[in-house]
């Protein structure tokens, strides 16, 4: 019997070896690809399909040599461009364009351009919004306890344990206050941005639909498109941030 055992441990410990040189081989860091899968495997569990978009997220920054830190301007410079494109004047622009073609499809591909980058900064800032999100969590379980490890303290009359509890307590709150404000004011950005990738989306989608024959036929076409592209321009309007 205690050969049997001894038999199955040696196996154990030879195929944990095994294991464990594959992870070596094909691991990135503490993360491990599985090969012809989906899947990624960070300290042998399985994550959801959000953090290996994150995981992708960054190694693409790890790849392009761009701080994290800058996703936060680049966001808002993103912003400001899909403001932009949303409110220009198409048809002012192909009513004083030579090469209508042309000048039709240098927006529409501008538009892609910035549509394009949706995949990368959402992932960053649901990251982003994710940790604020659980430490704001994290630090009202740990105000709780504090708060009733202060009361409990009042009970045994115990100076030291309740002036530590509630030192404690304002910190947490304080702690939680701080992840609150941020969550809330990336919140905001989350919205506008959401907000113009929508609307020009709409105006992407409207204009790439009948790119050939508004270029080639603008002047027939031009009346028809044009309240569909009003339409557009009262929804900006009719927003407020």
């Amino acid at each position: 019997m205690k050969k049997i055992f001894v038999i199955v441990l040696m196996l154990t410990i030879i195929i944990a070896f095994q294991n464990t040189s594959h992870a070596q081989e094909v691991g990135v860091g503490d993360i491990i690809f599985e090969e012809n899968t989906a899947e990624v495997i960070t300290h042998g569990f399985l994550i959801n399909e959000l953090s290996y978009n994150i995981t992708k997220l960054h190694l693409f920054i790890a790849e392009k040599n761009i701080e994290a830190t800058n996703y936060e301007g680049k966001t808002l410079m993103t912003i400001k461009r899909l403001e932009e494109l949303t409110k220009t004047d198409v048809i002012g622009i192909l009513n004083l364009s030579t090469n209508k073609e042309e000048a039709l499809a240098k927006y529409l591909s501008d538009c892609n351009q910035e549509l394009q980058k949706w995949d990368i900064i959402s992932a960053y800032m649901k990251q982003e919004m994710g940790i604020l999100k659980e430490d704001m969590q994290s630090c009202l379980v740990e105000k709780n306890i504090s708060d009733k490890a202060y009361f409990d303290a009042i009970d045994r009359y115990d100076q030291s344990i309740m002036q530590t509890s509630l030192d404690e307590s304002i910190q947490y709150e304080t702690c939680a206050a701080k992840n609150r404000i941020q969550y809330n004011a990336k919140t905001g950005i989350a919205q506008k941005l959401v907000f113009y990738l929508w609307v020009l989306q709409k105006k992407y989608d409207l204009l790439f639909t009948k790119q050939e024959i508004l270029a080639q036929n603008f002047t027939v076409f031009r009346d028809k498109i044009l309240p569909d592209l009003t339409q557009i321009d009262q929804l900006l309007q009719q927003y407020k941030f």
